[in-house]
């Protein structure tokens, strides 16, 4: 069969009689029957056109090439691997392969597999209900993975599976999965970006131990496991940025060690919304944490939470269990639990705003914690709970909470904060304590509550219009002598004697 190859003749070359071919335009079933027998007879830099409304029931293989392009008529040319025995498109040891604009379907085991490849790209096709994974990559680098549909494969939708660099999956529709829409178990430096990945069975998008990833403007949504599972021990090289992450039946985000998490909505997930698990101070600045199934925000050891608004989940705002945490300029209301809930020592929670929580606004539970400039109202427990030693509260605001404004702790330091009309206490359980220079006003219980402990230093503090002056009290403590009350505005107290001045 005779096929027309174009010959470009040039300038000099043609004076010493030389000529320099470019790409042959091959068609099928044109030119030749099958596509395999068209990939056999070309050469580097060639174009396999394929037919629309043709289906090819046929494995190929494409190996040692560069420069190829396979071009089919839309989603009606067909590649369809029924009745073979291996994957419906193999593609080795080559370079600059193109696949575009064409279904692969029915691979009885993979739909496409790529090894040792590099510059590839695979655009504008439909792969689906394959046998196992839909796209398989190994080693190479370079491939671009763009604007296509990948679905409906028993296993992952892409799976890299073997070390690899600078690769890109963008803009594809990736969806109805048996696994992970997108298993990364291998790759650096590579972009995951503009895709939309919905209805897996697995995670939508995963990352085992890929690094310098740039996972980022997805939509994850409505997969069976989490939305973003970044599992690699990456230290900081991994970037989550504005994705949306929703109705995922595990955690919206989970990463394993650390990572740059950044401006992403998170809403409605199963469980989680944002889980940081390890070692290592992950970055968490963010845009929305809504309506999660458990916290809205869980994170481990010495990490940066910023400038996120977790809002309406069935657990904690934002928790965190581990030393060394700076929990700053935060938003969380509406959440089932504590808006804020520290359980590690040598944590910084400042500058938060904490309203209509079902527990505390801001929960401490360890010591050296540094809470300051916080604005904790009309939550169901206390604004601001201490339990361990040495902490230190200063100019916060705790107003008409169901509990005690400020619950403190041992030998922790509290001044300039502003306690207004809470339903219990305004500044209680202070033990070896210095309190000063607070303004405590109109709480129900007792504005300053030193009843049970001693040697507090009680300092310059305004304390007014709390309690009903019969068992509740401006001033309380059963052992007044043993604490030090100095200069204190009040009308009324709960001994007798006026304390010394």
């Amino acid at each position: 069969m005779k096929i027309g190859r174009i010959v470009l003749v040039v300038g000099v070359a043609f004076l010493f009689g030389a000529t320099s071919a470019i790409a042959a335009i091959i068609k099928v079933p044109a030119d030749y029957g099958t596509i395999q027998q068209a990939i056999d007879n070309a050469h580097n830099g060639d174009v396999i056109k394929l037919a629309a409304n043709t289906t090819f029931t046929e494995e190929i293989i494409i190996d040692s090439f560069k420069r190829l392009q396979l071009i089919g008529g839309g989603p009606t040319t067909v590649i369809d691997g029924t009745g073979g025995i291996g994957d419906a498109v193999t593609i080795t040891n080559s370079e600059k392969v193109i696949l575009q604009n064409f279904t692969i379907t029915n691979g009885s085991q993979y739909n496409i597999f790529i090894n040792n490849c590099k510059r590839m790209k695979i655009s504008h096709c439909t792969i689906s209900n394959s046998a196992s994974n839909g796209i398989v990559y190994g080693e190479g680098y370079g491939l671009n993975i763009s604007n296509n549909q990948i679905k409906d494969n028993t296993g992952a939708g892409i799976l890299f599976s073997s070390p690899s660099h600078n690769n890109k999956i963008t803009h594809n529709t990736i969806q109805g999965n048996g696994s992970y829409g997108i298993n990364h178990s291998y790759g650096i430096k590579d972009l995951i970006a503009y895709n939309d990945v919905h209805g897996n069975g697995g995670s939508g998008i995963y990352n085992g131990y890929g690094y310098y990833l740039r996972i980022m403007s997805n939509t994850v949504t409505d997969n069976a496991g989490g939305g973003i599972h970044d599992a690699a021990s990456a230290g900081l090289r991994n970037k989550i940025m504005r994705n949306t992450v929703a109705s995922n039946g595990g955690y919206g985000i989970y990463v394993y060690q650390s990572a740059m998490v950044l401006r992403n909505v998170v809403a409605d997930n199963g469980s989680y919304g944002i889980y940081i698990d390890y070692y290592g101070g992950s970055v968490v600045m963010g845009k929305t944490i809504t309506h999660n199934g458990s916290s809205g925000l869980f994170a481990a050891y010495c990490n940066y939470v910023s400038r996120n608004t977790a809002d309406n989940n069935n657990g904690y705002g934002i928790a965190t269990l581990g030393y060394g945490s700076s929990i700053l300029h935060n938003r969380t209301t509406n959440n089932a639990g504590d808006g804020i809930y520290n359980y590690y020592p040598s944590v910084v929670i400042s500058r938060n705003f904490s309203n209509g929580n079902g527990g505390n606004g801001i929960s401490s539970n360890n010591s050296s914690v540094v809470v300051t400039n916080n604005i904790s109202t009309n939550n169901a427990g206390d604004g601001i709970y201490g339990n361990g030693y040495g902490n230190f509260a200063a100019n916060n605001l705790s107003a008409h909470n169901q509990g005690n404004g400020v619950a403190a702790d041992t030998q922790g330091v509290y001044q300039r904060n502003r306690v207004f009309g809470n339903a219990g206490d305004g500044i209680t359980d202070i033990s070896y304590c210095l309190v000063r220079n607070n303004v405590v006003r109109n709480n129900t219980g007792n504005g300053l509550n030193a009843a049970g402990n001693t040697d507090n230093m009680i300092r310059r503090n305004i304390v007014k219009g709390n309690g009903d002056g019969l068992t509740s009290f401006d001033l309380n403590d059963d052992t007044p002598p043993n604490d030090y009350w100095i200069d204190n505005k009040y009308d009324t107290a709960s001994w007798q004697v006026v304390p010394p001045v």
